[in-house]
């Protein structure tokens, strides 16, 4: 090639080197269902870099062009010369005429063959480009509009979804598919945006010529001309009905679920309710027993169970810390008679009295007991004896001088002791025992000491 085009190839070369690969990568992209991927490298680099190629091959064209018309001029020169010369010398003009015939036959023949190789590599281009929009109509909705928004080209896609004919839609504004389903605000950014030069992405609900609504996601791409400003837009879009539709109804199904679940821990809550209720109704009754179980029903204080119990773990705290430990044990004077002449009924009201008198009397860590029939016993945590003879003696004043209906004058006698070490519990109670038997031996309503 002459030096003045090789340039000239070498870039051609370069341009379609860059936008074969491209072609093919945006094949592939459709091929395996990436259309959004395939549309914006469509746009942003192969239509770019194939733009580029036919510039090139342009150039070439018109550098060829214009070296044809400079041989014609140099022809027609030549020619006139050959004529001048044959005038004058005959054979040499023909010579010469010759010679400048075949350099001229030459040159054209070179043009014609670096026209046709380059025509070749044009139709392929043209081929390839023709093959990928053929590709990019078969999986996605194209049209072009003006710098207005008038509609200028619209692929057979476009027309089978929005139910318009191609004669409908050429010349037409985009308006002619809206569905009213978006704000004027939401058609107003978008404006804003591809006339600013940017390219818009999103997702579109359009009208169908049926009135039917249907989904798309949208690319709409300006084209810029020397000034910046858009002349013509391409739309490519991607009907995705049907996954709207399903999320329509995903999102329906959620609410009735959602409904569902409301409905369901509604119930859960009622039935939590009711359990819990139930649960602090057996709690309340397994209280209620275990106080049975340890309550006189008569008097409403502690029973001999209680006290027996209680007896047992005072004594281990009082061995294992050395804390002293008192026992009063205390009955009613005569208490037979009180039945025998005012009757069982007012025998137990003396015992229901008395158990109220003395609990109103005594510290809240003492224990207090009915021990049997008309006798109590009284455990006295942290207590000596001497203060547990004081206890006594207070209670033994308080009783003769409290008031018990219908039964008259009450009184009591009382043992205490303290705890020794080395006692069990039937030494310690006997030892109460017994000073509560000398107590009544010698006279009754008075406190003795063992």
């Amino acid at each position: 090639l002459p030096n003045e085009e090789k340039p000239l190839f070498e870039k051609l070369r370069a341009q379609t080197r860059t936008a074969g690969p491209l072609q093919n990568k945006v094949i592939n992209l459709i091929q395996s269902g990436r259309s959004a991927e395939a549309q914006a490298l469509l746009l942003q680099e192969a239509l770019p870099a194939q733009e580029r190629v036919v510039q090139a091959l342009t150039e070439i064209l018109e550098h060829e062009l214009k070296e044809a018309v400079e041989m014609a001029d140099i022809a027609r020169n030549k020619r006139r010369q050959a004529i001048f010369f044959m005038v004058i010398s005959g054979f040499v003009a023909i010579i010469l005429i010759a010679i400048t015939a075949l350099f001229v036959t030459r040159r054209l023949s070179n043009l014609v063959t670096n026209l046709v190789r380059t025509s070749g590599e044009l139709k392929l281009a043209l081929r390839d480009l023709q093959f990928k929009q053929q590709a990019l109509d078969l999986h996605n909705i194209v049209s072009i509009a003006d710098a207005a928004g008038d509609i200028t080209y619209a692929n057979q896609k476009f027309i089978d979804i929005s139910g318009y004919a191609r004669e409908e839609l050429l010349g037409q504004n985009h308006r002619i598919v809206r569905s009213g389903y978006h704000p004027p605000a939401f058609y107003q950014e978008m404006w804003g945006t591809i006339t600013s030069g940017r390219v818009w992405h999103g997702v579109v609900c359009n009208k169908a010529k049926n009135g039917t609504h249907y989904w798309v996601t949208s690319t709409i791409v300006p084209f810029l001309d020397d000034n910046g400003l858009p002349y013509q837009y391409i739309s490519i879009r991607s009907d995705i009905t049907q996954i709207k539709e399903a999320e329509n109804l995903l999102q329906q199904n959620k609410g009735q679920l959602e409904a569902m679940v409301l409905e369901r821990t509604a119930d859960l809550a009622k039935a939590n309710s009711a359990l819990q209720f139930e649960i602090e109704r057996r709690k309340a009754l397994e209280e209620h027993l275990r106080g049975l179980a340890i309550t006189d029903t008569l008097t409403g204080i502690f029973n001999r169970r209680k006290f027996d119990d209680a007896l047992t773990d005072e004594m281990g705290r009082s061995g294992r810390y050395g804390t002293p430990l008192s026992l009063l044990m205390f009955d009613i004077d005569f208490f037979k008679q009180i039945n025998d002449v005012h009757g069982h009924l007012v025998g137990d009201t003396v015992l229901q009295t008395l158990g109220r008198f003395v609990t109103g009397k005594i510290r809240s860590q003492d224990m207090f007991a009915r021990y049997g029939g008309e006798e109590f016993a009284i455990l006295a945590p942290g207590m000596n004896i001497e203060g547990c003879r004081k206890l006594a003696e207070k209670l033994r004043a308080g009783i003769e001088q409290h008031v018990f209906p219908e039964a008259g004058r009450v009184t009591c006698s009382f043992g205490v002791t303290e705890f020794q070490r080395g006692d069990i519990a039937e030494s310690f109670v006997r030892r109460a025992d017994v000073a509560l038997y000398r107590a009544k031996k010698n006279g009754r309503n008075r406190v003795e000491e063992e």
